[in-house]
């Protein structure tokens, strides 16, 4: 079920899940199509949807934002306390973590969407919505990175969803944070299990010995800060698996990038 437009601009966000996303055509990221913008969320018309999103205002503005988090984990923290959690005061989970959402209702469907469904309209929002955030806070931010990197998929995973949803955000939004993408991107050399059905400790022995960073790739990240790019951040064993491999590849600094993370 979707939200039902009767007439008036949005109606307010239900505690009631959705099963599926409004239908709509994908479009370029940034460009102006003829083909008329409407919010995926709960369906009303282009009159109140932003002229280059597919998301009105009022759905927006209920968007689950992460608020005040940890800048290497990305985990809350108190309102009062620095800019680190305790845990990453004692040894950082990584160099700086951008989530902007929390992953629930309705980043939550949009990513599942984008991710399962391949909703492409929904992945163009999710990217734009990043960019928006990363361009307002990255003022705040000495050190920008330079290189993005989307967290690769195993080629067999890849071929039965038929892309990979990490590589298209990142394809979406390097043009507009001005970053390079790593076109030799690093390899999924390990087919394992998917990490959403482990628990913590299973997940971080289900990526022993899973990356690969190619020599081009090795050439291009090194003494270089690498941004790496997935859709969320849930235990960040996958992220720590790969960030390491980019350490030893000679990577001066590693941030990592996620449209949500769950808290």
């Amino acid at each position: 079920m979707k939200y039902q437009n009767h007439g008036e601009p949005c109606q307010p966000m239900s505690a009631n899940k959705v099963n599926s996303l409004t239908p709509h055509r994908t479009k370029p990221f940034g460009r102006l199509t003829l083909w008329p913008f409407r919010c995926l969320l709960c369906g009303c018309s282009a009159d109140a949807v932003r002229v280059t999103r597919d998301l009105c205002l009022q759905c927006e503005q209920n968007l689950p934002l992460a608020g005040r988090v940890c800048e290497c984990c990305g985990l809350p923290v108190p309102e009062n306390s620095g800019p680190r959690c305790g845990s990453c005061l004692a040894s950082p989970m990584f160099d700086a973590c951008l989530a902007p959402f929390e992953y629930a209702y309705p980043v939550d469907c949009l990513i599942k969407a984008f991710k399962f469904q391949k909703n492409f309209a929904a992945g163009n929002v999710l990217a734009q919505l990043f960019v928006q955030h990363y361009l307002v806070g990255s003022g705040l931010t000495a050190s920008r990175p330079e290189l993005l990197i989307p967290v690769p998929l195993h080629r067999r995973r890849r071929l039965l969803r038929g892309f990979n949803q990490a590589e298209e955000l990142a394809g979406m939004i390097h043009r507009h944070c001005r970053l390079s993408l790593g076109v030799w991107e690093a390899l999924r050399v390990v087919y394992n299990e998917p990490q959403a059905v482990l628990d913590k400790k299973h997940r971080e022995q289900n990526l022993q010995h899973v990356f690969c960073i190619p020599g081009k790739l090795q050439s291009v990240c090194k003494g270089r800060h690498v941004a790496v790019m997935d859709d969320v951040i849930t235990t960040g064993s996958t992220l720590r698996a790969l960030t390491s491999h980019l350490y030893a590849a000679g990577a001066a600094r590693v941030s990592v990038w996620a449209i949500a993370r769950t808290f």
